[in-house]
């Protein structure tokens, strides 16, 4: 899975970043183009996330109530975790 990063701009929310560029996430089955991340830096400010396995040095995340996902990625070498605005609710 690779990540092409276009136009970043950031806003601040918390403690998450929101880069409202565009990503590239490809998957193994297939293609699909997101938008729109947050970044999280550390994997204990998740409440019921769960983690794959590494893939080409990529974590998929999921829910992990009832396994939904991917919902986003955690890239292993910067230790970013990045979620896809599309893939949850929030309020």
């Amino acid at each position: 899975m690779k990540v092409r990063r276009l136009k970043e701009e950031k806003k601040t929310i918390g403690f998450l970043v929101l880069f409202s560029g565009l990503r590239r996430f490809f998957a193994l089955e297939g293609s699909e183009t997101v938008c729109g991340f947050w970044i999280v830096r550390g994997m204990y400010d998740f409440e019921n996330v769960g983690f794959t396995n590494a893939v080409d040095g990529m974590k998929y995340l999921t829910c992990a109530d009832c396994e939904y996902g991917p919902i986003g990625f955690l890239e292993t070498e910067t230790k970013l975790h990045y979620v896809s605005s599309a893939r949850v609710t929030y309020g």
